[in-house]
């Protein structure tokens, strides 16, 4: 019996264009109006194969801080996910950031608003990150900066005096 006006949710679709019909939809989060922190999924999901299994995951954070991986077919979450961080507010990226580990997986880095810039791999294990002088509300881009074939971390950060550009 509660006024549906009074609550933030926030959820994925997933729509197939073969079969042109509602592959699957998923509940992510659920607060009240009122509160501090609501349930809004700012950035867009990004969508990848992390593992090179052939099938694709679905990466999405939330304002409530949690990074989701669903599986692209059902739309349920990985093991190991949703994990809590800060404000998520930009879509997450997603690149083979860790050569060294020879397995082709993919990562995904995002900044949240608390300042932090995270690595993550396909099975919830933080493999770095970095305290920044403040938080962003931008997706990191990934790319060679120095052409020594490694790829880099840059991104925006926004600070109480200035928005400026962090490169790793």
């Amino acid at each position: 019996g509660g006024d549906p006006s009074k609550y933030v949710a926030g959820g994925l679709v997933c729509y197939d264009l073969q079969s042109q019909d509602w592959a699957w939809s998923v509940h992510l989060d659920l607060t009240t109006d009122q509160q501090r922190w609501r349930a809004y999924v700012f950035g867009a999901p990004t969508v990848a194969d992390l593992d090179g299994d052939g099938t694709a995951e679905v990466v999405v954070g939330t304002s409530l801080g949690l990074l989701y991986v669903l599986d692209a077919t059902t739309g349920f979450a990985l093991r190991g996910f949703p994990m809590q961080f800060g404000e998520i507010q930009a879509q997450v990226a997603v690149a083979d950031l860790v050569t060294a580990d020879h397995t082709g997986d993919l990562e995904m880095v995002f900044c949240d608003m608390n300042g932090n810039l995270v690595c993550v791999d396909r099975s919830g294990a933080v493999l770095w990150d970095r305290q920044l002088a403040g938080g962003s509300s931008a997706t990191p881009a990934v790319w060679v900066v120095d052409g020594d074939g490694a790829l880099d971390v840059a991104g925006t950060v926004t600070t109480a005096s200035r928005a400026s550009m962090l490169y790793l």
